[in-house]
């Protein structure tokens, strides 16, 4: 039978060749009983006042008023609620898959060291609550890597105060230093059926008047009606306002010289419903196709309203008074911006007249003659 004192020794060199064996092969679990754990789990979402992330040269602030999330590097402009919301609750449900024991030259080969780390730090109020360092992604590997590639399906974090490093099952590309990630870009979403009136005003042609009908036909005004319309400029028209965005607000010191709008353009477009929504189209924006833009809203009388005979003054009067209580909610959300929008809305948004006459149909080629002849000899 083996003595005590032989078991203490085997038990005492075990237990240093698994260290040394734990030691050698590198980053390994700290703690199995972590994995699916989450990795903020006294993160309380509600409590957060600003959001500030950093990589590279770039850092945005996303932070709540009492107006609700705005962005400061963006002259306090409306952040988009969803993306701030959906970002919380990302943050707060993720789930550790591995704890990694690492040293510095381990940690730089994480992603630790590069310019790349991704540094987000939440906060309430002047307090600080949590700081993370989003180091590399881990890509997808053996069986379920993409055809197309490698795709990541994970990233090393380093928690601010903690020694330890975490594997988590999420790359986070959410956690973004682009202003462009937060911003709520959307401005209009007129669909085509909704249009009644289109006009377009530039230093060329002066006014031109665009009319929808009920079919949905677009056509120069009656008093226009001797000018032939190119009917597949119509949909870009009508749609012109159709899931409005902007790529940029510009900084609202600038004046009207700095942005273009001196010899400005104008795009108004009436609703059937009675809102009219007039554009000021800047010049191009240095060399490129896009321009910046002024909204303004006013409440019209409804094209339906217009032609129809007496009808309920009372009723009227509340129609009227919706109408003017939605162009004032439009004008305090517009007002006090100037937005840079793509070059693909922009060119419609200043179209001339000539742009939309249909051009005559090219004259038909002239017949071939019927006869050749061959060595002066005239053959049918």
């Amino acid at each position: 039978m083996m003595k005590n004192k032989q078991i203490g020794t085997l038990v005492a060199a075990g237990a240093v060749l698994a260290s040394l064996a734990w030691m050698l092969s590198g980053p390994q679990p700290k703690k199995a009983a972590w994995m699916g754990s989450k990795l903020l789990p006294k993160l309380a979402i509600n409590a957060v006042d600003e959001i500030r992330i950093a990589t590279g040269s770039d850092t945005v602030r996303v932070v709540r008023t009492e107006n609700g999330w705005v962005l400061p590097e963006r002259y306090n402009y409306p952040a988009n609620f969803e993306t701030v919301k959906q970002f919380m609750i990302k943050l707060a449900d993720l789930k550790i898959g591995q704890v990694v024991k690492a040293n510095d030259a381990q940690r730089q080969k994480m992603g630790f060291s590069s310019d790349s780390v991704v540094n987000l730090t939440l906060k309430a109020g002047a307090n600080e609550i949590v700081t993370l360092a989003m180091g590399a992604t881990r890509q997808t590997q053996g069986a379920q890597a993409s055809p197309y590639g490698s795709i990541p399906d994970g990233r090393y974090v380093a928690i601010k105060g903690d020694p330890a490093v975490y594997l988590i099952g999420d790359a986070m590309n959410e956690a973004s230093a682009q202003p462009s990630r937060w911003l709520d870009t959307a401005l209009l979403d007129i669909t085509p059926e909704d249009v009644s009136t289109i006009t377009l005003e530039n230093p060329e042609d002066g006014i031109i008047v665009l009319r929808r009908d009920d079919q949905g036909k677009v056509d120069f005004d009656p008093a226009d009606a001797a000018t032939p319309f190119d009917e597949s400029k119509a949909y870009g028209l009508s749609g012109a306002l159709n899931y409005l965005s902007f790529q940029e607000v510009a900084d609202p010191s600038l004046d009207d010289a700095a942005l273009g709008f001196a010899t400005a353009r104008t795009f108004t477009l009436k609703t059937k419903a009675g809102i009219r929504y007039q554009l000021r189209v800047s010049d191009r924006i240095g060399e490129s196709s896009e321009r910046y833009i002024r909204i303004k809203a006013t409440a019209d009388q409804p094209a339906a309203a217009a032609t129809a005979d007496g009808g309920d003054d009372t009723a009227k009067k509340e129609a009227d008074k919706t109408l003017a209580a939605k162009a004032d909610e439009l004008n305090k959300r517009f007002a006090p911006w100037t937005y840079k929008i793509a070059s693909y809305k922009a060119d419609t948004l200043v179209s001339t007249r000539e742009s939309l006459i249909k051009k005559p149909d090219p004259a038909p080629a002239e017949a071939a003659e019927t006869t050749t002849t061959t060595e002066g000899i005239p053959h049918e």
